[in-house]
């Protein structure tokens, strides 16, 4: 499979490694010259669309994370000295 192919692949159903790995493949193919302008001109189409993709799945991640952070902090926490108190309590009624 050629760079171009796999680089179209990984934008779309690539992991976000896969599609940032693309992105470097499509950055150096351009910094490296030498292309036809059509040609550049395709690659760069093809980065800002892979940039796009990794910055989707980013923001994705993201709302996940900040997702779980909320859940975390609305869950009622455990109480983890509710028996040490009532263990108090029978301490204070005695004798002495």
């Amino acid at each position: 499979m050629s760079d171009r192919a796999a680089w179209h692949l990984a934008l779309s159903n690539g992991s976000f490694e896969d599609a940032y790995a693309a992105l470097e493949g499509v950055v150096a193919a351009l910094e490296s010259g030498g292309l036809p302008l059509a040609d550049s001109i395709d690659l760069y189409e093809l980065g800002v669309l892979l940039s796009a993709r990794c910055g989707g799945i980013l923001d994705a991640a993201e709302l996940r994370v900040s997702t779980l952070e909320r859940a975390a902090v609305v869950a009622p926490e455990d109480d983890l000295f509710a028996d040490d108190t009532d263990k108090m309590d029978d301490l204070d009624s005695s004798p002495f």
